[in-house]
């Protein structure tokens, strides 16, 4: 019985990590062939370049304000793994009326608005509790090196989704590009759908860890947010993203507008990125195995600073495609140290309303950074000098949002320190 019984872990952890693993990238499938889409859509049924990008965050916006129900959600449910393949199955439904809105031929903003809303709301509320529930399912000691296994199936899922996208160029050059839409987003659709398979098939999550999902209330989030490390990794992840969309949502307008790209230039744009961060991820979970993830954050985030300036010097397709790649790579140990940081400072049973809260949060500063990028583009002007002033703009943030890191793990890079001697150098 006691050699039966490790045996019957032993299995049914290998199972879990085999549908953690198959959800992933059917996920990953799916945005890659919905979410990375939208914009696309958006365009191509007639928005501006202005409401186009905007389908991006505005939604966003939205949904993260209909998600603050989650934790109460998952105890009334009372089963993490039930709320969870519940919202996947409200996501997947949700890409719905972007097919029939693309098989119709015309599609009013606003149902574009809604039905991206629901989609992020739904991701949404799935997310926080997902992340609770991952941590029962894999233990500490693999639990570095499986993120960066796993995330090589999602970055190469990502990318499938994406290239079932050069579609929409066959679609295009034949006149029926809305249609083609369609095709795409029924690929979404049927990834989402074998993904909730395979979130349903997984264990439960530790027994009483519902029991321990504590409402966002402001006692809780006194309480959590005066955490310390808590409070600076998730205002240093507000502030990066808030900089980074400045310019972000604008990324496939400027391609499509201003550089003239086809879609098959645009996603392969796109998908270079996916690929090379399935390529190094594994290799940026050793590091942060061996370095640790903070060491791994510091260098993500100060490569991304240069990289977004350098996009307006050159329109060059294959010098956006090589500026991608190395983009790649600050991006891989950016998001591998923050969703490792994620696990370790956040204990299980707070990581659903921290999460809740700063999903609305990040989704607030994703607004912000969007419509500052909105308003310098009307501004300026919707050509090269309103993109340009997008670019220098986000890297200066990026730059700034540095200190904030500093303050959760001073002894990085010494930046405060350096910057400070630069200054009073005389």
């Amino acid at each position: 019985m006691n050699r039966t019984l490790p045996a019957s872990r032993s299995a049914m952890l290998r199972r879990n990590l085999k549908l953690l693993t198959t959800d992933g990238a059917c996920w990953a499938i799916m945005s890659g062939a919905a979410e990375w889409q939208f914009t696309l859509f958006a365009l191509a049924i007639g928005l501006s370049e202005v409401k186009a990008g905007l389908v991006a965050t505005v939604p966003l916006f939205l949904a993260a304000v209909l998600q603050l129900v989650t934790p109460w959600g998952v105890r009334l449910v009372g089963s993490i793994r039930r709320w969870v393949w519940m919202s996947a199955l409200v996501q997947a439904l949700a890409i719905i009326p972007l097919i029939v809105g693309a098989l119709v031929g015309d599609m009013p903003w606003w149902v574009v608005y809604v039905s991206v809303g629901l989609f992020n709301a739904a991701q949404f509320a799935s997310a926080p509790p997902w992340q609770a529930w991952f941590t029962s399912l894999v233990p500490g000691p693999i639990r570095p090196t499986f993120v960066g296994l796993r995330n090589r199936f999602v970055q190469v899922g990502l990318a499938v989704g994406m290239l079932a996208s050069l579609f929409l160029e066959y679609g295009a050059r034949n006149s029926w590009v809305l249609q083609a839409f369609a095709v795409v987003f029924g690929v979404a659709l049927l990834a989402r759908l074998i993904s909730v398979v395979c979130l349903a098939g997984q264990s439960e999550a530790e027994p009483g860890l519902v029991e321990r999902i504590e409402p966002p209330t402001l006692a809780v989030m006194k309480r959590d947010f005066g955490d310390r490390q808590t409070r600076f990794l998730l205002l240093y992840m507000l502030a990066f993203f808030f900089s980074v969309f400045i310019v972000a949502p604008f990324l496939i307008p400027y391609m499509r507008k201003q550089l003239d790209f086809e879609y098959w230039q645009v996603t392969t744009v796109l998908a270079v990125m996916l690929g090379v961060k399935a390529a190094v991820l594994p290799l940026v979970g050793r590091l942060a195995k061996r370095h640790g993830s903070f060491r791994v954050l510091w260098i993500g985030g100060i490569a991304t600073v240069p990289l977004v300036t350098l996009w307006p010097l050159n329109d060059s397709f294959w010098y956006i495609l090589s500026l991608q790649g190395l983009a790649a790579l600050a991006w891989a140990c950016w998001e591998t140290a923050t969703f490792l940081l994620v696990f370790d400072i956040i204990p299980a049973e707070r990581r659903t309303p921290v999460m809740t809260i700063y999903q609305l949060a990040q989704a607030s500063a994703l607004l912000l950074g969007s419509l500052l990028g909105a308003e310098v583009l009307e501004v300026v002007g919707l050509d090269r000098g309103g993109y340009i002033v997008l670019f220098i703009g986000s890297g200066v943030m990026r730059f700034l949002s540095l200190f904030i890191l500093a303050g959760l793990e001073p002894s990085g890079l010494g930046l405060r320190r350096r910057v400070f001697r630069l200054l009073t150098r005389r």
